[in-house]
């Protein structure tokens, strides 16, 4: 027994060196963008390494900072090429950041927190065809700070949680694209957070509204925002938003009509009168041809 456990340690240990050796001096990195070069993610010498050295550019095992906090032309970095980090932090303390989606963005266990603290604002633009943000972890638009998520296509895909407001002040504007998450959670723990879907998709496992002060869910437009029935079956789902979401703390509005079909439930936008008018003049005459 005691030979078996010292293999295994051993092992362990050799893992850890051949994962050091691959990954070299950036194995767990802080990389700072500092924009010194141009605005472009892939550029080795626009990043600060653990405020030691330029360069290279972030990998999956490194923490990336970007936010005019330390460098003031390092608050806007455009993924313009393939790209991966573990923690990505936007918008830092009282400090602006943006972040522009336009390849794709890996982020690993560390999870995205936009809008980390204090009265400055971060960002994330997806705004390109091309562009895709793939979460491996709890991302939180605004964090503890404020933040900004702006959608207008590409996708979203996240094996964790979304949170439109974790601690902080969010607004999520989704005017295209896909997101796919397995949970999505609005104003989870504080301020205020509002949800705009006026295009696009957005399919989830759960939905769910915190203890923030205000949570709003806006459907327009051709938005979709779709449940499925994996941890609930529909009929619960519908019976809690119409029942139980008002007895929650804070106020919650959710600015959509709700409909079961299949084995999902979807949201979707509320038909302005006009249209409800036409669809019922539409009723009456396939009523009147079957007379």
């Amino acid at each position: 027994m005691r030979k078996d456990s010292v293999v295994r340690k051993v092992r362990v240990v050799v893992c850890l060196l051949v994962m050091a050796a691959v990954c070299g001096s950036s194995f767990g990195s802080s990389a700072n963008f500092a924009g010194t070069t141009d605005n472009k993610w892939s550029t080795a010498s626009n990043w600060l390494i653990d405020f030691a050295a330029w360069g290279p550019a972030p990998t999956m095992f490194d923490q990336v900072v970007v936010s005019t906090r330390y460098w003031p032309t390092g608050g806007s970095v455009v993924v313009d090429a393939p790209a991966a980090c573990d923690l990505l932090q936007v918008g830092l303390e009282g400090k602006d950041g943006l972040v522009d989606v336009q390849n794709s963005l890996d982020v690993w266990f560390g999870g995205a927190q936009v809008g980390f603290a204090g009265t400055g604002t971060g960002t994330i633009n997806l705004n390109s065809a091309s562009g895709s943000l793939n979460l491996r972890s709890e991302t939180g638009i605004g964090w503890t700070g404020n933040g900004v998520l702006n959608m207008s296509a590409g996708s979203i895909t996240s094996s964790s949680i979304i949170n439109i407001g974790y601690a902080g002040n969010a607004t999520a504007n989704i005017s295209g694209g896909t997101i796919n998450t397995a949970s999505l959670w609005i104003a989870t723990w504080g301020g205020s957070s509002t949800l705009n879907l006026s295009d696009g998709v957005i399919t989830t496992d759960y939905l769910n509204f915190g203890t923030g002060t205000t949570g709003i869910l806006n459907v327009t437009g051709n938005g979709k925002l779709i449940l499925t029935s994996k941890n609930w079956d529909v009929v619960s789902w519908k019976d809690y938003f119409l029942n139980s979401l008002p007895t929650h703390a804070g106020i919650h509005t959710i600015n959509a009509q709700m409909n079961i079909v299949g084995d999902t439930l979807e949201f979707t936008a509320i038909p302005e009168p006009a249209t409800m008018a036409m669809l019922g003049l539409g009723g009456l005459l396939v009523m009147r041809r079957k007379k």
